[in-house]
């Protein structure tokens, strides 16, 4: 069971993004047709990734049931870390694929935006609000598998008694110190 809810997470995480479109005009297109084609694919977009993005939650209630459930039946503790070790280990690689594109994909609006401003278009300004939602929706999908990142090592953490301990910081400069001792070591 245990394994079946980590892929599921892992499942969920390497979910293509809904977010793959380019805001294109097809030749001999109205700015008319190409405003309205665009917008149906940006609120497609945002509705996918928003109902997505509600699905990561619910696999998350799953993975938590069965972390619970397999420390209940007697699954060792170190199969358990390794598990997840590998879990947020293939996540984390989909999010830096991700990020990958996100950086790509931005850069190819930016470069659509400069030459519609070349060409003195007067779509400029509803260029860079179509590319500003797309990139929101990207962004929000990093996110979200950040977070199942995070969501796995705080689970992992709860299974390692070697990942708690250390310094307690209350004040934020102690913390920033102590954290700039460390990497410069």
């Amino acid at each position: 069971m245990l394994d079946t809810v980590l892929e599921e997470a892992l499942s969920h995480a390497r979910r293509p993004p809904p977010t793959m479109i380019r805001p294109e005009a097809e030749i001999g297109e109205s700015v008319a047709s190409f405003k309205t084609r665009t917008e149906a694919q940006i609120e497609a977009i945002e509705t996918a990734a928003k109902t997505w993005i509600a699905q990561g939650e619910v696999v998350r209630q799953q993975v938590s049931a069965g972390l619970r459930s397999a420390a209940d039946h007697g699954v060792p503790v170190p199969d358990i870390i390794a598990m997840l070790d590998r879990m947020i280990a293939k996540i984390e690689e989909v999010a830096r694929m991700g990020a990958a594109d996100f950086d790509r994909m931005e850069r190819s609006f930016r470069r659509q935006i400069e030459q519609a401003r070349k060409l003195k278009l007067a779509e400029v300004g509803y260029l860079e609000q179509a590319m500003h939602r797309t990139m929101s929706s990207m962004q929000r999908e990093l996110e979200e598998r950040s977070d199942m990142a995070l969501f796995l090592r705080t689970w992992r953490s709860e299974f390692s008694p070697g990942g708690r301990g250390g310094p307690v910081f209350d004040d934020p400069d102690a913390l920033d110190r102590y954290l700039r001792e460390a990497a410069a070591t």
